[in-house]
């Protein structure tokens, strides 16, 4: 049976693996996360962010299917993903 762990381990590594096989090797890739105040387990699936000529491209690939959006860098941390604390 699969664990949540394996499932977030997994989604990471393939979502690696795509983004790559198109040229994206520079890529900020996280596990899904919840509220910190929350004892929720996360849900499976992956969060990316990295950047493209004139802008950013950030998405997550879930059980639901893959969302994708086109952005500015911000000027804190670019075109990675907000980190844990925000």
């Amino acid at each position: 049976m699969w664990h949540s762990e394996d499932m977030t381990e997994a989604a990471l590594e393939s979502t690696r693996r795509v983004l790559a096989s198109f040229g994206y090797t520079e890529v900020d890739i996280q596990g899904m996360r919840v509220p910190l105040a929350s004892n929720a387990v996360p849900p499976p699936g992956a969060a990316f962010g990295f950047a493209v000529q004139g802008g950013c491209v950030s998405g997550a690939v879930t059980p639901d299917g893959v969302n994708l959006s086109a952005s500015g860098p911000v000027a804190e941390w670019g075109c990675n993903l907000i980190g844990a604390t925000h």
